[in-house]
């Protein structure tokens, strides 16, 4: 029974009417495994919810059966904070270096000092006393400040930036600041923080400076500083253990391998996925000391990006390339005014 003003409908076909397949049962649908396609959508209730110290990192939505945690919207006053943070890597990085120099010189008088004599040389040194960095401690109190908000705030386009430099400044030279930003990234939120454009970087960098930042001396004095080893307990007011950095390395690699094969071939998780297999495997990660920046050397690898991408070619070769050009338009004109003739 169809007429020729039912054939002229849009998007009507005598096929699609005569074989109309019945709707899918609900029951039907099968889940093969966990994917990223509900993760790179954000429900618009997450838009209106602020982080809170409630959480352990992010305060956000914790993780369930076959999902992950997402962190809420970071609050306004919480940017508006980072941003204002007067935070300079290079001046950073040359007061711990002078810092760390005060102290061996402070280690060495004290085992040539014997006897009496001793005293009296202390009430002269008093004012030579190695001062700690005051980058690095505004660092520290800014990072305890932002601790419960840190995963949201590496996924605020302002945030990140900010967040990323207390990483290059804490986690580089200071353990237990690594361990607090890591703690705050990853646990819990490694999935998300790893998928999303600017949190990816901060994730990357993190890793980078707290396991492959500064030497081996310079970590054991500024860990003496803090009073923190290894298995230390949390100075930030909580009561808690703070977890190692080989802990929480191996509890993201938990949380990222579910979701490895599509991590691999995403565009901002590969990378993060790239410095967590480096970190697992113990392959030396890009930092200002292996790249030659961090001294007086210009800036790091870190400080611009803290990836090294591609090959760099040498200026010679770009300027053959024109020679060659130019030839050939040369070569051109030649055969041009040869036909003419």
């Amino acid at each position: 029974r169809l007429t020729r003003k039912w054939w002229r409908l849009p998007g009507r076909t005598l096929h699609s009417i005569i074989s109309r397949r019945p709707p899918r049962p609900s029951n039907s649908t099968v889940r093969s495994g966990p994917t990223l396609s509900a993760h790179l959508v954000a429900p618009a209730d997450m838009s209106r919810d602020y982080g809170g110290p409630d959480d352990g990192g992010g305060g956000g939505e914790q993780q369930q059966d076959g999902e992950y945690g997402r962190p809420r919207r970071c609050s306004p006053e919480s940017v508006s904070y980072v941003r204002s943070l007067p935070l300079d890597v290079e001046s950073a990085a040359r007061e711990v270096r002078e810092y760390v120099e005060r102290k061996k010189k402070e280690k060495e008088r004290n085992k040539d000092r014997t006897g009496a004599e001793d005293a009296k040389e202390e009430d002269d040194d008093d004012d030579d006393e190695a001062e700690y960095p005051q980058m690095l401690s505004a660092s520290m109190a800014a990072i305890d400040e932002i601790r419960n908000e840190l995963a949201s705030l590496s996924c605020d386009e302002r945030g990140s930036q900010a967040v990323e430099a207390l990483a290059r400044i804490g986690a580089t030279h200071s353990p237990l600041a690594a361990r607090k930003l890591l703690g705050g990234l990853l646990r819990g939120y490694a999935v998300h923080v790893s998928c999303h454009r600017y949190g990816s970087h901060v994730a990357q960098t993190t890793l980078a400076c707290a396991l492959g930042g500064c030497d081996g001396e310079t970590e054991r004095i500024m860990a003496e500083e803090e009073e923190v080893g290894e298995d230390g307990d949390d100075d930030g007011g909580d009561g808690g253990e703070l977890p190692t950095l080989r802990d929480l390395v191996l509890g993201a690699a938990e949380e990222l391998a579910p979701f490895a094969p599509q991590l691999a071939v995403h565009v901002c998780g590969s990378h993060v996925l790239r410095a967590v297999l480096c970190s697992l495997v113990g392959v030396e990660l890009v930092h200002p000391a292996a790249a030659g920046g961090g001294g007086g050397g210009g800036p790091s690898l870190l400080e611009g990006g803290g990836a090294r991408r591609g090959k760099v070619k040498p200026k010679k070769k770009k300027k053959k390339k024109k020679k060659k050009k130019k030839k050939k338009k040369k070569k051109k004109k030649k055969k041009k005014k040869k036909k003419k003739k």
